[in-house]
């Protein structure tokens, strides 16, 4: 709900959903309450469904908390920075059937503190979380299209100081073999 040109983050993550073509939200965080005093149950026609993270423990956490409010392939995105709707849809368009997950990269000289993967021939090979080498990556750009056994590799993976991050989810797919 923080503020970005006079509206909430939020407002603008969620216009950019939309725009990309986005009928239903499943909104997910701790102290959803605000957000959902703001939202309401819908927004631009679109529904919302809001469930309740008890806790903060990690972005897998947050994943795991709306297993039972999606089915099938969903999407998946940071609530907390925005991206464009183009970038959504080229994601969700470039999720192949086959694959467990698509992520949305972004190509930068200057990674910096992001999260970032490196790529060969479309796949992605290993997920590293501020990387300190000289290796070409990508930037983890948030944007994901997940198949249902995300939420088990999220629950496979190991847990850092109590909380599960949704990117070892990713990198225990990868390093499990599946297209990601």
């Amino acid at each position: 709900m923080l503020p970005a040109a006079t509206r909430p983050i939020l407002e603008h993550v969620f216009d950019q959903l939309i725009d990309a073509g986005i009928a239903e939200i499943v909104v997910v965080g701790y102290r959803r309450d605000r957000v959902q005093s703001h939202f309401g149950p819908t927004y631009r026609n679109v529904q919302f469904t809001y469930v309740t993270q008890e806790h903060q423990f990690g972005t897998g956490d947050a994943l795991l908390t709306v297993e039972s409010a999606v089915d099938g392939t969903y999407l998946a995105i940071n609530g907390d920075q925005i991206v464009g709707s183009r970038l959504i849809r080229e994601t969700i368009d470039g999720h192949e059937h086959d694959a467990a997950a698509t992520l949305a990269l972004l190509q930068r000289t200057d990674i910096g503190e992001y999260g970032s993967v490196t790529v060969d021939d479309g796949e992605i090979m290993s997920i590293v979380e501020n990387p300190s080498d000289w290796r070409d990556y990508y930037i983890n750009a948030g944007v994901y299209v997940l198949e249902p056994t995300a939420f088990d590799a999220v629950r496979a993976a190991e847990s850092r100081n109590g909380e599960h991050l949704l990117v070892d989810g990713l990198s225990e797919l990868v390093d499990s073999g599946r297209r990601v």
